[in-house]
């Protein structure tokens, strides 16, 4: 077979190939619902485009050289063999790989210059092969460029106008220097990509024309400063001897010699990494010996006593009183944070249980309000009823003074029912205290504390008031007897004792009750003497009244302090904590009907009536509504609303939305998370031209109505603002909304505080669902209609905008603008509150001269949808 029947066969090849894919692509325009991917199709493309690109180039090299070569009988001898010379030469040599663009408007430059030398300027090259060569170099975004000649001149082109952006690349290029990564630790890799940024981006910047200086020289010295690790930076000040200002160059050289150093030296990463985890470890060298040697160790005598044992855990010591503990102390040059004698600094990490401070120990500790006031020898007549007890007792509750009878009646409480008669009262360990609620305000609730729970619990009635956002869990809480009860919800909040000075962030689980009134009955204590001296907990514990809330262990033993009172008949023990003097013990002879045990769920008449009317209500129905936890907040935004809405010259209302007090202080920055999500977004949409154009277009829109206005990053804002991340929901087989844009604000800014967490809710302004389709029906002729975007007929007060900033950018590789929404936006918390409120003061406002259209405004309207009708077509 001679070599131009093989090139015939290579050309029948050539047009089966191009029948067939024509056929493919027929079938593609057919078949609407055709399940590829746009990634699988680029493949495909990509894939046709390289074989056909193939087949070009070995027609054009056959055509051209081996053909004609082979088939020539008559040349010489010595002409042949020059060519089989040039073919060996030749095929020796490496191939030259096409460059390939990704699309990137920083490497366009380099991809230009490359194929311009390879293949635009080599003339024996057809335009249809220079073609077919260029599509097969452009990959990604690059590759869905179209144009309607289907030429080389007008593909190159069409790059040029889209990808060749000087400012754009000398943004890039600049963003890169100072978007460099900081180092933790010494890096040679670290600093070569320090070093390879710079001179990669000032080359690309000259290129521009844009020479360095010495002005940007010392700014690009100080930026490459502040990205060093502590061990280079030191290194590089050690190495300056004079207090001139360095050039840049010398910086990039240092770098460069260190980085050689550091690669010499074994110096990693990976064994920086690990030679910090060793540092940084509880392993050292010193705890391995004294832990080897435990059995020779010997236990210094105490001071006071001379027995072997600690100073802290000595009962001489612990027998006197703060005052006696503080002057030993000092009288033997002790330590006051360890108890121990040294002359080094002392290395204890261990705080005062009591205040949580540092520089003394517990067991000195004095009680800024009771350091003079509470003391044996302070103890008046008028409180013969309590002996104080030294804190030497503190664990010694259950000494010789109990009988077993009154031992065991305190270790039962809450778990007994007694019948009507002269039984012992067991007063419970109960507190007052201040939480807070959604607003930042604090209320004043009772609570039981009770070191023999496992959890933390407060009643529903409380959780609801207090407005917090609840999360959903799923966790059983066993009780006495065994009893389960199902817990769903639980929130977090503070919690703080009157003075504020203790506070503490607590998880409590949710229960519909946690128990009945307690006490049971109430408690005479008109011939109890209490010190004058203390502050009870609770003034209330012997009134029966709601328990709230139930403080367990977690926080029980954290709550005590040292004082604690007794009774002289042993009857009643008064313990100081964080929220005073607690009350508890046995008094005998008081009458008794029941003491109910702990979450114990008993029903009564008045729930029961209560549930059945709610069953039976109408949605909305005031009369029934028992939940009244946002009564605040409707309140609030309503009084907010009438103080704060107007109208300009044109009728159209101007309305400010309902912030917490004090909270708008508290957002951190958004914008470097609304830049990465607009990121996100534009990789979906130059994966879909339909979707982007219908974004590009909704975003045009909003600019063009005035719902929005650019502004320029040097203006700053007048108060605190936020960037409101936006993305697309897309919906190709919906006919009326196939794209729908969400504004976000609920994401989070910086310290994790978002917009709709400052703003209010408002509630509903309108009549409930129910009751707007039920009227609905009773008409005879109905009508509905729509108001068309009717949030975004409403301003946003301009001292407001600031906080619906939003960022945008007409193509994934443009610099991103910044923009400022004019109008209430959805997505927001009191948007619904706000669009509602207006409708309602626009029908209240024009009663009088449209009396018919106010009444339909104010009783058939839900949200922006109007369902309304009349018996008659008068």
């Amino acid at each position: 077979i001679t070599a131009q029947q093989k090139l015939n066969g290579v050309k029948v090849l050539e047009e089966e190939l191009e029948t067939l894919f024509k056929q493919y692509l027929d079938i593609e325009e057919d078949e609407k619902s055709s399940n590829k991917s746009d990634e699988e199709m680029l493949e495909l493309l990509e894939e046709r485009d390289e074989i056909e690109v193939s087949l070009k180039c070995l027609l054009s090299k056959y055509n051209a050289n081996d053909v004609a070569m082979i088939e020539n009988k008559s040349n010489h001898d010595s002409d042949l063999k020059s060519y089989v010379d040039h073919i060996e030469l030749k095929s020796k040599l490496p191939e030259i790989p096409l460059p390939i663009f990704y699309g990137k408007i920083e490497e366009f430059s380099n991809f230009k210059n490359q194929f311009v030398s390879l293949i635009s300027d080599n003339k024996e090259l057809t335009n249809d092969q220079k073609l077919f060569y260029l599509k097969a170099a452009l990959r990604g975004e690059a590759k869905l460029i179209e144009t309607s000649d289907d030429t080389f001149e007008s593909l190159f082109s069409a790059l040029e106008e889209r990808f060749e952006n000087k400012r754009a690349v000398v943004d890039i290029h600049i963003q890169n220097m100072l978007k460099i990564e900081k180092l933790n630790f010494e890096s040679s890799k670290g600093l070569r990509n320090i070093t390879d940024t710079i001179n990669k981006s000032l080359r690309a910047l000259k290129s521009f024309k844009l020479d360095c200086n010495n002005l940007t020289n010392a700014i690009l010295i100080n930026i490459i400063l502040e990205r060093l690790d502590k061990d280079t930076r030191k290194a590089y000040e050690l190495s300056i001897q004079t207090k001139e200002i360095p050039s840049l160059n010398e910086l990039l050289k240092f770098l460069d010699s260190r980085a050689m150093v550091l690669d010499q030296l074994g110096n990693t990463p990976s064994n920086n990494k690990f030679k910090k985890e060793f540092q940084g470890s509880a392993y050292k060298s010193k705890n391995f010996f004294v832990n080897s040697n435990k059995g020779n160790h010997v236990i210094k005598k105490c001071i006071l006593c001379k027995i072997e044992h600690p100073l802290h855990k000595c009962y001489e010591f612990l027998k006197l009183s703060i005052a006696k503990r503080i002057e030993f102390i000092e009288k033997h040059q002790l330590c006051k944070n360890c108890l121990k004698m040294h002359n080094a600094p002392c290395k204890s990490t261990f705080l005062c249980r009591e205040c949580h401070k540092s520089g003394h120990n517990s067991l000195i500790h004095l009680d800024s309000k009771n350091r003079s006031s509470i003391t044996p020898s302070n103890i008046t007549q008028s409180n013969a009823n309590f002996v104080p007890l030294e804190s030497n007792t503190s664990h010694n509750i259950n000494s010789e003074r109990y009988s077993s009878s009154e031992t065991q009646s305190m270790t039962n409480v809450g778990a007994t029912l007694t019948s009507n008669t002269k039984v012992s009262s067991n007063i419970l360990c109960t507190a007052q205290f201040l939480i807070e609620n959604e607003y930042g305000q604090k209320i004043k609730i009772k609570a039981i504390l009770d070191s023999g729970s496992c959890v933390n619990i407060l009643t529903a009635e409380v959780a609801n008031s207090l407005g917090l956002k609840k999360k959903r869990i799923n966790s059983t809480i066993s009780g006495i007897s065994g009893g389960e009860f199902l817990v769903k919800n639980k929130i977090t909040t503070n919690i703080f004792n009157d003075s504020n000075d203790f506070s503490r962030t607590v998880s409590f689980f949710i229960l519909p009750k946690i128990t009945d009134l307690t006490p049971s009955n109430e408690i005479d204590i008109s011939k109890i003497n209490f010190p004058s001296e203390i502050k009870l907990a609770d003034n209330t514990f012997h009134i029966p009244s709601k328990i709230h809330a139930l403080l367990g262990c977690e926080l029980f033993f954290e709550l005590l302090k040292t004082e604690k009172f007794r009774s002289y008949d042993n009857s009643l023990l008064l313990q100081n904590s964080v929220f005073g003097y607690l009350v508890t013990g046995t008094l005998k002879g008081t009458d008794s009907y029941f003491f109910s045990g702990l979450i114990l769920e008993k029903d009564n008449l008045e729930n029961s009536v209560k549930d059945f009317f709610k069953i039976e209500s109408f949605p909305g129905d005031s009369t029934c509504d028992l939940d009244e936890s946002k009564t605040f907040e409707k309140q609030y935004c309503e009084e907010h609303f009438l103080s704060t809405h107007k109208r300009d010259e044109t009728g159209r209302y101007i309305v400010k939305p309902p912030i917490i007090e004090g909270k708008r202080s508290a957002l951190g920055d958004s914008k470097e998370i609304a830049e990465r999500r607009l990121n996100l977004l534009w990789k979906r949409l130059d994966k879909n031209k339909t979707m982007a154009t219908q974004y590009k277009a909704f975003i045009d829109e909003y600019f063009q109505l005035n719902h929005m206005e650019r502004i320029l990053d040097s203006v700053d804002p007048k108060s605190s603002e936020y960037y409101i991340p936006h993305h697309a929901v897309f919906r190709p087989e919906s006919t009326s909304t196939p794209l729908r844009v969400v504004f976000d604000a609920s994401a989070n800014s910086s310290n994790g505080v978002s917009l709709n967490s400052i703003l209010l809710n408002g509630g509903t302004v309108q009549q409930e669902l129910f009751s707007t389709i039920s009227r609905f029906r009773t008409y005879k002729y109905a009508f509905s209609a729509d108001i068309q975007k009717m949030y975004r007929q409403i301003l946003v007060d301009e001292s407001d905008r600031d906080l619906q900033r939003i960022l945008w950018k007409p193509n994934q590789f443009a610099p991103v603008e910044t923009y400022r929404l004019r109008t209430v936006t959805y997505g927001t918390t009191c948007a619904p509150f706000l669009a509602t409120r207006v409708l309602k003061a626009l029908a209240e406002e024009e009663r009088s001269e449209f009396p018919q259209a106010a009444a339909t405004l104010l009783t058939d309207v839900y949200v922006d949808d109007i369902l309304s009708g009349s018996n008659n077509l008068e």
